[in-house]
C-alpha cells in the first residue's frame, strides 16, 4: 500500500471510532443509560479491540537489546526484529482474552489503546506522504491521542462520561460535538488531502 492510502486509511479509522464514541455519548440519556453503562466492562467487546490493537502494534514491533548482550544472544537467538514478529501472532490473541477476564473495563481501555495508536498513525502518515494539511491533522490527532492516553489510565472515565452526558444535557451535547468535529475533520481529510510528490 502506498504512504497516501496508508494515511487515508488511518484518517478513515481515526473517524469511525472518533464518531462512534461521539454517537455513544449523543444517545447516552437517563432512559438509555442502563444499557450503556455496562459497555466499559463488557469483555467480548474488549476482547475485539484488544485484539485489534495489539495487531497494529505487530508491525512496529522492534527488539531493543543494550549493545553488551548482542554477543551472548546472537548465538542463541537470532536478535532480529523479522525473527520476533511471528512470535507475537499468539500474543495477539491471547492477552486480551486473559484481560477480559483480570482486568477491569477491558473495553474502556482497549478504546483508550486503539485512540493512541490511531493518533500515532494520522501523525506519522501523513507526514510520511508530505499530506497537504498535515499539521492540522496532526493537532486534532494529538488531542485525540490525549483523550486516549486519559481513557487508558483512568478507564472508568467512560462509565463516567457516560453518567454526566445523562445527567447534563449540555455536557452531552458538547462532548458529541467535539468528537464529532474530530470525526469530520479526519474523514473531510482523508477524502480531499492530496500527499506531495516526494
Amino acid at each position: 500500500m502506498n504512504p497516501l492510502a496508508l494515511a487515508r486509511t488511518a484518517l478513515v479509522c481515526a473517524a469511525a471510532l472518533a464518531a462512534a464514541l461521539g454517537g455513544m455519548l449523543a444517545v447516552s440519556t437517563p432512559a438509555r443509560l442502563p444499557r450503556l453503562e455496562p459497555l466499559p466492562r463488557d469483555r467480548a467487546a474488549g476482547w475485539i479491540l484488544g485484539c485489534v490493537a495489539l495487531a497494529m502494534c505487530v508491525p512496529h514491533a522492534a527488539v531493543v537489546v543494550p549493545d553488551f548482550l548482542l554477543p551472548l544472544l546472537s548465538p542463541v537467538v537470532p536478535v532480529s526484529s523479522e525473527f520476533l514478529k511471528p512470535f507475537l501472532s499468539p500474543v495477539v490473541l491471547a492477552a486480551p482474552w486473559i484481560c477480559a477476564f483480570y482486568v477491569d473495563n477491558p473495553t474502556a481501555r482497549a478504546v483508550g489503546g486503539l485512540m493512541i495508536l490511531l493518533a500515532y498513525e494520522v501523525v506519522h502518515r501523513t507526514f510520511e506522504c508530505r499530506f497537504f494539511g498535515a499539521p492540522v491533522c496532526a493537532a486534532a490527532a494529538w488531542l485525540f491521542g490525549l483523550a486516549g492516553i486519559w481513557l487508558s489510565g483512568y478507564p472508568s472515565a467512560m462509565r463516567d462520561a457516560l453518567r454526566l452526558a445523562a445527567r447534563r444535557r449540555g455536557f452531552r451535547i458538547g462532548a458529541a460535538c467535539g468528537f464529532g468535529v474530530l470525526a469530520l475533520l479526519f474523514a473531510a481529510a482523508a477524502v480531499v488531502g492530496r500527499g506531495a510528490a516526494r
